[in-house]
């Protein structure tokens, strides 16, 4: 299903190494806050796996074990889960699998910004509902029902929490906006879930259908480059998806990290407890620079600081790299991982420093 000529790539985090170096910085020494990873480091149990790992064979065909392992973690059967290279894969499959060129599309914005493109590569006519920033950047669900009544998208985008802003809706939201959907699929984004502080069960709306749930193991494990995702849904519609994956799309590499992390409970408990506790601790300092933060329930932090581009590039000259939210559609505001508890006065004296120099030029 094509139709995206002309489609814009999008931009993400991570450090400009060169970028670094010609500010005169090592970027071994730069703290990276600019993508969304957990503070802690993966368990030994998973790095155990992933040594362990024999590079030699193909992956095993069908996941066979790790779709059960995830299973589990849900309380549904194996073939309720789809494995796949990262979330960010899984959106795609999502889009070729649901829609054809002229089908609408609902985003909600400010958002992740693979889902309209995905979207629009598949020709898709892509509308939007955004957020206001007086509202704390929650989004009227009433308003995106009505849109959705009338629109009727073939699949509706919602990343929840969501990136930037960590906005967390409410399971009686979301099933509102689930069956507001006439024929059209609910694509719910859960990579940074396991942040929140009291998540509920997605997988009872998983059960009833027109839900597609995408899951991160990446994210709390700080695994980004192992790349593992995976999607919950009814079987009918995750063999939609199927239909459209390249063979051994999950190295066995992920396959083995992933069934590791699947009986790593205990850890994800220990990484939500020091994200809540080092989120609050930033959102505090930054406020008390006079900054506007949405705290949200991910593991990172929006901050409105003026101009983004600029205020990101002397925040650099200091050694703390953080994510220029302009490629969202918002030009003032700054994206912030939430760093470990220990270095959270290393990144408020740093947003201080910048704050006094910009509040010096005329």
């Amino acid at each position: 299903m094509a139709g995206g000529e002309g489609v814009a790539t999008v931009e993400h985090g991570g450090l400009d190494e060169e970028e670094a170096r010609a500010l005169g910085l090592d970027p071994a020494c730069v703290l990276d806050l600019s993508q969304n990873l957990a503070p802690l480091p993966p368990p030994p149990s998973v790095r155990e796996a992933i040594a362990a790992c024999d590079y030699r064979p193909y992956p095993e065909p069908t996941y066979r074990r790790l779709r059960q392992a995830l299973a589990e973690r849900h309380g549904l059967g194996p073939d309720w889960v789809l494995p796949g290279n990262g979330a960010s894969e899984l959106i795609f499959l999502a889009c070729r699998a649901l829609l054809s060129p002229g089908d609408a599309a609902l985003v909600l914005t400010p958002t992740f910004g693979e889902y309209e493109r995905a979207a629009r590569l598949c020709g898709a006519q892509v509308a939007t509902v955004a957020a206001r920033p007086e509202d704390g950047f929650r989004w009227d669900v009433a308003e995106v029902c009505q849109r959705a009544r009338a629109l009727r998208p073939q699949a509706l985008f919602l990343c929840s929490p969501n990136n930037p802003t960590g906005v967390y809706l409410g399971r009686e939201e979301v099933e509102a906006l689930a069956e507001a959907l006439a024929g059209g699929v609910l694509v719910l984004d859960e990579a940074f879930v396991d942040f929140a502080s009291a998540p509920w069960d997605s997988a009872a709306l998983v059960r009833r259908g027109r839900v597609l749930c995408l899951r991160s193991l990446t994210k709390v494990f700080a695994l980004a480059g192992v790349r593992l995702g995976y999607a919950l849904g009814r079987p009918e519609l995750l063999e939609r998806l199927r239909a459209y994956q390249p063979p051994w799309s999950v190295s066995a590499f992920a396959a083995a990290a992933g069934i590791a992390c699947a009986a790593a409970g205990d850890h994800v408990q220990r990484v939500r407890r020091t994200v809540a506790e080092a989120r609050e601790s930033l959102a505090r300092g930054l406020r008390a620079l006079g900054l506007a933060v949405v705290s949200g329930e991910a593991n990172f932090l929006l901050a409105e600081v003026g101009e983004a581009r600029e205020f990101r590039r002397r925040l650099l000259a200091k050694g703390v790299c953080v994510r220029d939210c302009t490629s969202f559609g918002l030009p003032a505001h700054v994206r912030v991982a939430v760093p470990s508890p220990d270095q959270v006065p290393r990144v408020v004296d740093a947003f201080a420093a910048v704050l006094a120099e910009t509040r010096r030029t005329p």
